[in-house]
Parts: C-alpha cells; structure tokens; sequence
C-alpha cells in the first residue's frame, strides 16, 4: 500500500474520479500521476482529452505533489528568461539548499525499515538491505520531473541547477562562481558533452583573458 501511494497510483484513479466533475482538477490530477509514470498510454491521452477543454486552464496545471525545492527552481526559470540575474541566482541556491534538505528527510525516514516490528531476529540483514534501498532510492525520487506539453524528464536536478549557475555566473563576468559551479556540474554529470565542451570553452577565454592581461 505505502509503495501505491509513493508511486502516486491513486491520483490515476482520482483524475478518472474528477472526470465528470471538474475537468481542471482532472488535468491536475493526471498531471501529478505523468510525473511518475510518463510511459503510461492511457493516461496520457486522457490527460490531453482534458487539456483540449475550453475549461481547462494549461497555465494553471498542478503537480499536485510538487515539492518546495520545485516550485523555487520554476521562479528560477522565471526570472532567467527574463535575465535578472541576481534573481536567478538566489532561486537556484535556494533551490539547491531545499533539494539537499529534501534528499536528508528522505534518507531519514528510511531508517524507519530498521524498527520494522514485523521483523524477527532472523530478518536484520533484510531490514538493512531495505533501509539501504531505500535511501539509495531517495535520489530518483527527487530527480524526476516531467512536462507533459514537452515530454521531457528530468533525472539530475542539482546538475540541472548548477548548468543554470554556471551560466548565469558567466552570463555576470563572475568567473569564479562560474568554474566552481561548472566543476559541480561536470562532477554529478561527468557524461554531459554540453558541460565538457563549456570547460574547454571556459578555459580557452580564461588564457584569452591571461594573455591579454600580460600585454
């Protein structure tokens, strides 16, 4: 039961639920459940058959389980379209902070599987091994965020923040907050042809600058 509602199951059935009554509450509904389940068919099309309604408001879609460190990252991106880059940057700090005290909770509440009453002596190594799952789980839990208008998932959200630092950084002339938020960027996702090429980028400028200081 615990593990239907942490993968946000009764929110397929409340959007069915909703269906004859309130068609935005619908689309909020199924909204929330696509974050977990973007691969599901079903509920994808009926998210759409709700969104297609004149009384639907897409501007005002919901996650209806959005966590704090989310709705900060969206105030974020906020104020980065429109270039305030001090905003942005508070935002994404803030953002960051709340992921990792997030991430803590998550992990913490994991112990809770090494007091299990319903296990016996026999079971410690199991009670372990679910508390280390558990935690261990915590980073995708807290990673996934899915836009349905642009079916993109997201599964590295410090990274995500750091990239945005990085460039506001840079965007600023603070080059220094800039490498160090590159640096992070790279160290979470090594992988990413994007942060590796800024790198080579960064450093080229910065022996640009070197040798125009010289001269």
């Amino acid at each position: 039961m615990e593990e239907k509602f942490q993968d946000l199951i009764p929110y397929d059935f409340l959007q069915l639920c909703y269906y004859r009554q309130n068609l935005q509450n619908a689309a909020n509904a199924s909204f929330t459940y696509l974050v977990k389940h973007a691969e599901d068919i079903d509920t994808r099309i009926n998210f759409e058959l709700y969104i297609s309604d004149a009384n639907v408001d897409t501007q005002q879609l919901e996650d209806l389980e959005e966590k704090t460190f989310g709705v900060t990252f969206k105030q974020a991106m906020n104020s980065y379209e429109k270039q305030d880059h001090l905003k942005s940057m508070k935002h994404l700090e803030q953002a960051l902070e709340e992921y990792f005290n997030a991430h803590d909770d998550c992990r913490l509440l994991c112990e809770g599987h090494l007091f299990d009453p319903t296990f016996g002596i026999s079971s410690v190594a199991e009670m372990f091994l679910r508390s280390f799952k558990c935690k261990n789980d915590c980073r995708m839990k807290l990673n996934i965020f899915y836009m349905p208008q642009d079916e993109k998932k997201i599964i590295d959200f410090p990274a995500l923040c750091y990239s945005f630092l990085y460039d506001v950084h840079h965007g600023a002339n603070s080059s220094q907050k800039a490498l160090e938020n590159l640096e992070s960027w790279i160290l979470l996702d090594p992988g990413n042809s994007v942060a590796q090429e800024q790198k080579k980028l960064f450093s080229s400028d910065v022996q640009e600058t070197e040798v125009l200081a010289r001269n």
